[in-house]
């Protein structure tokens, strides 16, 4: 399949240029980001129930890990899209990811909606937890996807 769709493209496009660099990895949202990108690539939802904060509904976190995690990925991406400011004191932020998940001889491509917030002190290993989560959009079943990964 050639991929015509020019917001599919440019997607694509932002997702393969790489990820973010210097102070910014050094943020523990990226941090945060960082693990749940991991978890992802692992297909281990498990592993997303623990950066949840203790508020966060389950309910919600289940149906969304239902979709999100699946298993057989070979590589994944998440770019950070947005992050705005919730609540003020720049203690919790709504972030906006895009999210490619090569599955081989099919891809993945999703926007989600992160809200994180911070439960521990700056520097911390649980700095940043996840409140709420949601799957904005997807383009599934992407066939016969060649990827150059040297570049």
């Amino acid at each position: 399949m050639v991929i015509k769709d020019p917001l599919v493209l440019a997607l694509l496009g932002l997702l393969l240029c790489g990820g973010s660099a210097g102070a910014q990895d050094a943020d523990g949202v990226r941090l945060l980001l960082a693990q749940v990108e991991t978890a992802v690539q692992r297909g281990d939802a498990a592993a997303y129930f623990t950066l949840l904060t203790p508020g966060a509904s389950r309910d919600r976190a289940r149906d969304f890990a239902s979709t999100a995690f699946m298993p057989g990925v070979v590589h994944v991406a998440l770019q950070e899209r947005d992050r705005q400011g919730m609540g003020g004191k720049g203690n919790a932020f709504r972030v906006l990811l895009d999210v490619f998940a090569d599955f081989g001889t099919r891809a993945r491509i999703a926007a989600w909606r992160l809200d994180v917030t911070r439960v521990g002190e700056p520097g911390a290993e649980h700095e940043w937890q996840i409140s709420d989560q949601e799957r904005l959009s997807s383009v599934e079943n992407i066939y016969r996807l060649a990827l150059d990964t040297t570049r």
